[in-house]
């Protein structure tokens, strides 16, 4: 099983983001955001492999009208082993095909969560900070059909602290990061009270 987000780590991306906002922004900065915006990759990368196990059933755990039949030229045999080593280009079109899924089960909204992923891995090899942000701002709001396509990957609820987040000031969001960011927070306030 993979490891869960945390909490802090979901508060450190946008403490990071202001703090960046604030041109503050060094090692331990870009560092973290590495480490969560890497759990981000390795979680989304599970998610959607371990989607595609309804691929020969239409998105549904029981046969649909949409299920592929061994005779299809559509089944995916060996489908438990076969979606492990699948390219992400190739998961897209996939959850793309329109006659492969049930309509109401959100096989497009999949094929979204993996173009950010494919897009979240670019920038994370480029190291640009920036652009890495904005990815995972927007997969923290992806749906697949009628929740948070992450929530069953955090050891927290997701929703309640995107709410918390969007219903915050700024010292807030900075108070359910980790103690680091909480640092580079404090020091920012005591140089903007040195200058006043």
């Amino acid at each position: 099983m993979i490891e869960k987000l945390k909490k802090k780590e979901f508060f450190d991306i946008y403490g990071i983001s202001l703090l960046i906002h604030k041109g503050i922004n060094n090692e331990v900065i870009n560092e973290r955001i590495l480490y969560i915006a890497k759990k981000y990759i390795d979680i989304t990368n599970y998610a959607v492999r371990s989607e595609l196990r309804y691929a020969n059933t239409g998105g549904l755990s029981i046969m649909s009208e949409r299920t592929v039949w061994k005779t299809d030229k559509k089944y995916i045999k060996n489908l438990h082993q076969t979606r492990k080593q699948l390219s992400l280009e190739k998961i897209i079109k996939l959850f793309d095909d329109d006659s492969r899924w049930h309509h109401q089960y959100g096989g497009h909204a999949w094929a979204n969560i993996t173009e950010a992923l494919i897009q979240l891995k670019k920038w994370y090899e480029k190291e640009d900070i920036i652009k890495i942000l904005s990815l995972i701002y927007y997969l923290n709001d992806l749906e697949h059909n009628t929740k948070l396509y992450l929530q069953n990957y955090c050891s927290f609820d997701l929703q309640r602290a995107l709410n918390y987040k969007r219903d915050s000031i700024e010292k807030h969001i900075f108070m359910k990061c980790s103690y680091n960011i909480q640092r580079y927070y404090n020091q920012t306030k005591s140089l903007v009270a040195l200058y006043h």
